[in-house]
C-alpha cells in the first residue's frame, strides 16, 4: 500500500528535477545574453539621482492612488539594488544565479526557509528594468536637453525611439521570473484556475 505513494512522490521528484535542468540551460543562455545586452551607457551621477526620482514619484502617486505603502517601498527596494548594481555589477550579478539557486531549492523541497528569500528575485527584476530600460531612456533625453544639443520635444523623441530598442534588452529578464514563478509554486495556482475556468465552461455549455 505505500509503495504507490512512494513511487508518486519520487516520480514528482524527478520531474521536477528535469524541469530545474531544462531551466539551468534557459538560464544560461539568458546570463550569455544578460552579459552582452547589459548596458554601456555613460553613467553620471546626475541623470541617474533624476531618473531615480522621477521613479519614486511615480510610485508615490501609485501608492497615494491604491492607498498603499507596498509600491514605493517595492520601488525603493529595486531602485537600491540597481545602484548596487552599478557599483558593483559582478557581485549583484552573482545574487541572481543565488536567488535562483534558491527557487530551485525551493521548487523541490518547499519549506519557511527559502520561500520568503525568493521576493529578492522581483527586486531584482524590477531593478533589471530600470537598468535597462528607465535610466538609458531618460540619459538619453537628459544627454540631448541639457546639453543644449536639442530641445525638449526632440529629445523626448529621441529618447522614445531608444526605450523601442531598450525592450528587447529589458525582456532577457523573464526567465528570472519564470524561476521565481516555479519556486513558489505557481504553477499550482495556475492548474486550479484553469481547472476551475473548464467546470465554469462545462456548467455553462450543460
Amino acid at each position: 500500500m505505500l509503495i504507490a505513494p512512494a513511487l508518486t512522490k519520487t516520480a514528482v521528484f524527478l520531474a521536477k528535477a528535469l524541469v530545474i535542468y531544462l531551466a539551468l540551460i534557459v538560464l544560461w543562455i539568458d546570463w550569455v545574453l544578460f552579459e552582452t545586452a547589459r548596458p554601456r551607457y555613460f553613467f553620471d551621477f546626475r541623470p541617474f539621482v533624476q531618473s531615480i526620482a522621477l521613479t519614486l514619484a511615480v510610485s508615490a502617486a501609485i501608492a497615494l492612488a491604491i492607498r498603499s505603502k507596498e509600491p514605493i517601498v517595492f520601488t525603493a527596494l529595486c531602485l537600491a539594488y540597481a545602484a548596487f548594481f552599478f557599483v558593483f555589477q559582478r557581485q549583484a550579478a552573482a545574487f541572481i544565479a543565488l536567488f535562483c539557486a534558491l527557487a530551485a531549492v525551493n521548487f523541490l523541497y518547499r519549506n519557511k526557509v527559502t520561500e520568503p528569500l525568493l521576493a529578492m528575485l522581483l527586486v531584482i527584476t524590477g531593478a533589471w528594468v530600470f537598468i535597462s530600460f528607465v535610466y538609458p531612456t531618460y540619459v538619453v533625453a537628459w544627454a540631448n536637453y541639457f546639453t543644449g544639443r536639442k530641445d525638449l520635444a526632440h529629445s523626448l523623441i529621441e529618447a522614445f525611439s531608444i526605450a523601442k530598442g531598450q525592450l528587447v534588452s529589458t525582456l532577457i529578464i523573464l526567465p528570472v521570473i519564470s524561476v521565481y514563478f516555479l519556486g513558489k509554486h505557481g504553477y499550482l495556482k495556475l492548474y486550479f484556475a484553469l481547472k476551475s475556468l473548464c467546470r465554469a465552461r462545462t456548467h455553462a455549455v450543460r
